[in-house]
């Protein structure tokens, strides 16, 4: 692939010909077998995550994991998963998967909560060694790095026993786009 300007608009465009899949609110313009952008409304974010002692545990290894986190969070239940069907995440919980896959929804639901308007956003973890990989869409850096960074807080509050103000978590992360530091006194 090889990136040049767009002579009319002095913008990068991609020339390698190549079909791009292009995510919601991005508006595309073929010019000269590319693809010029010109508006993204959606930034994709990757996080490498150390789960220390947690690494390989699962969630149902973790006495009433599940359940309290779709308490917290009962739309989760909705979320789909590698099937791809509605539900798939919450019988992913069920059946055990790791802390990061369980990061991953939770920050794409925290976004989802704080984004204004709302809108549904995707992402996928994966592992390296010791360390996983999360990738997910956010509207905005700040909201982005304010829910993962909550989504592991919660994660942590609820295998510690610790109670959480969801409300105020979410009102954090939308404050974020403005106040770029994430608040973190919501866990008593």
């Amino acid at each position: 692939m090889t990136a040049s300007r767009d002579e009319d608009h002095g913008e990068p465009a991609l020339t390698d010909g190549s079909p791009l899949t292009t995510g919601a609110g991005m508006k595309r313009k073929p010019k000269n077998n590319g693809i010029r952008i010109v508006k993204s409304c959606i930034s994709v974010f990757e996080v490498e995550i150390d789960l220390g002692r947690f690494t390989s545990v699962k969630t149902n290894e973790l006495n009433g994991f599940p359940a309290k986190l779709l308490r917290m969070f009962p739309a989760l239940r909705k979320h789909e998963c590698y099937a791809g069907e509605a539900g798939g995440f919450a019988l992913e919980l069920r059946k055990g998967t790791d802390l990061a896959h369980v990061m991953e929804h939770l920050t794409l639901e925290l976004l989802k909560c704080a984004a204004r308007p709302r809108r549904e956003f995707s992402g996928w973890t994966r592992r390296r060694g010791r360390r996983h990989i999360i990738h997910f869409q956010t509207p905005d850096g700040s909201m982005g790095h304010c829910a993962v960074v909550n989504a592991r807080m919660i994660v942590e509050g609820i295998i510690d026993g610790k109670r959480m103000d969801t409300k105020a978590i979410i009102q954090s992360i939308r404050d974020s786009k403005e106040v770029v530091r994430c608040k973190q006194e919501q866990v008593s």
